[in-house]
């Protein structure tokens, strides 16, 4: 009807997506690894205790960029998610139970009382 075929506005408009494409690539790319990371992944929780690098964090504030943690000395340190998303992540919340074993060892002559009253104030 103007004389434009259907393949000059597919050409123009191929080329623009690919120029947008290219000139957008740097700055799409951490957003959509964000978004994937906390909606698909989602790792960890507000208040879960992680490890990341061999720290051990607590996990305060996640936004869709970046996520908030406080370290050991109530230090914040704020991670970007596109990089979280390519590092271990430890998370002591998701994990088993975990416990710690001490062993002891007790004279024959201890008296079974003794021995109660002990078991009873580790339960404690």
């Amino acid at each position: 009807m103007l004389g434009i075929t259907t393949e000059e506005v597919l050409l123009v408009a191929s080329t623009q997506v690919l120029l947008l494409a290219f000139i957008f690539r740097d700055t799409l790319k951490p957003i959509i690894q964000s978004i994937v990371f906390i909606f698909i992944t989602h790792p960890f929780d507000v208040g879960d205790r992680c490890q990341i690098d061999g720290v051990q964090m607590v996990v305060e504030e996640i936004g869709i960029l970046n996520t908030i943690f406080l370290g050991h000395d109530n230090e914040k340190i704020i991670i970007p998610n596109s990089v979280l998303a390519n590092k271990a992540i430890c998370n002591f919340y998701l994990s088993p139970d975990m416990g710690d074993e001490i062993e002891f060892c007790v004279h024959m002559a201890t008296p079974v009382e003794k021995i109660d009253m002990m078991k009873q104030k580790i339960l404690r």
